[in-house]
Parts: structure tokens; sequence; C-alpha cells
């Protein structure tokens, strides 16, 4: 009789036993649920100001984040590229066109695959159309300005790092004027700097993550390891 009730007592035990770590298990599984949900769009333990795009947490810096080296070199070949298309312009108000003259239409004809460059539709300087359109012109200079600003405006960048589908809400404009029969070169313009504006922060957020060696991948691998 007495046996029997130490066999019981030992399975009782067992059983409580196999519960306190199924219920561990069970928490532990919640916790690496909430922590890894593409919803929560924070890291687990971090505040909530520190939050950046696909759950990479760039720290609450964020602008200073985004000031590395290489943001200047980015920013570097913005205006060589500006440079590039306006050097039609350049050559003939400079005067070169005797020693040059060949040199514009080479430029028009290496770029003719990225840009129609039709004169009509096209920026002038100088009484020289460029080798961009309006709206390929808007594009380049609304990069440019947002890898020289995006540093300067944290409260903004935060809110576009944690929410980086709203980038797509800004080509909506230059998709209505693109499929519009009457636009105009101002709105062309436009609608081009405001599409490629927000793409600069995604540009230098891919920078200073690939500078730091941080991604979505690593975060999430290095915080399971510690949770188990």
């Amino acid at each position: 009789m007495g046996s029997e009730r130490e066999v019981g007592g030992a399975e009782a035990d067992a059983c409580a036993d196999s519960a306190v770590r199924s219920n561990r298990r069970m928490g532990a599984s919640l916790r690496c649920c909430v922590a890894f949900s593409p919803s929560s769009r924070q890291v687990a333990g971090a505040p909530r100001h520190q939050q950046s795009a696909h759950g990479v947490a760039l720290g609450a810096d964020l602008a200073g984040a985004l000031r590395t080296p290489q943001r200047w070199a980015l920013l570097a070949a913005c205006f060589l590229w500006l440079a590039l298309v306006s050097s039609p312009a350049l050559v003939t108000a400079f005067e070169w066109r005797t020693e040059l003259g060949w040199l514009p239409d080479l430029l028009r004809w290496l770029l003719q695959p990225i840009c129609h460059q039709l004169p009509a539709r096209s920026p002038h300087l100088f009484g020289e159309s460029l080798a961009a359109c309006h709206r390929c012109m808007g594009l380049y200079l609304g990069f440019t300005l947002g890898v020289a600003t995006w540093p300067l405006l944290p409260a903004l960048a935060h809110r576009l790092a944690a929410n980086p589908r709203c980038v797509v809400v800004c080509f909506i404009p230059l998709g209505i004027d693109w499929a519009l029969l009457e636009n105009t070169a101002m709105s062309r313009f436009a609608t081009g700097v405001v599409a490629s504006f927000p793409v600069a922060l995604l540009a230098l957020i891919a920078i200073a993550q690939r500078g730091t060696g941080t991604s979505a991948i690593g975060q999430r691998a290095t915080k399971k390891k510690r949770m188990y």
C-alpha cells in the first residue's frame, strides 16, 4: 500500500514538472512571437523611439547614424551626375563649342537609353537643352536634395523609416501626372522631386546598415540565441 502511494506521488511530481516545463516553453514562444512580430515595428526590449526601416534599430539618433562618410561620397556622385546631364549647356555657356563642339552630341547619345531628351520637354540652360527631361531632372534633384537634407530632419526621418512603404505613396502623383494627356513642365518636375526625395532616406539607411553590419535577419537571429 505504501509503495503504491510512493509510485503515485512520483507520477504526480513528474506530471507537475512536465507542466511547469511546458508553461515555460509556451511563455518563451509567446515572448518570441511578440518580439519578432512584423506589426510591432520595433526591436524587443528597445524603446519605441528606436525604430527604423525593415525592423532594424539604428538607435535613437537616426540623424547621427545617417551622417556617414559614404553619404558624402554619394552626395558627390549626385552632383557629378547633375553636372553630366547639364554639360551640354555648360559647354555652350563657356564657349567651348569651337573646340568641343562634338561633346554635347556625344553626351546626349550616351544618356539616350535613360531619357528621351526631347527638347520641347527638357529644361534649357543658356539656350541649350539639358540631357534630361523635366521629370528626370526632378528625380535627380529630389534624390540629391534628400541625401543632403535627411540627416537634418530627424523627426520626419524616424516616421518614414518606421513606415518605409509610405515611399510608394510619393510615387502616386508622378504616376498620375505621367498618365495625364495634358501636363506641364512644372508638374513633371515637381512630381519627380516628390517621388525621389524619400528614396534618398532608404539609400542612406542602407548605407548606414552596411557600415555597421546590422540587418534585420542578424538582429533576430542574435535575439533568438539569447532567449534560448
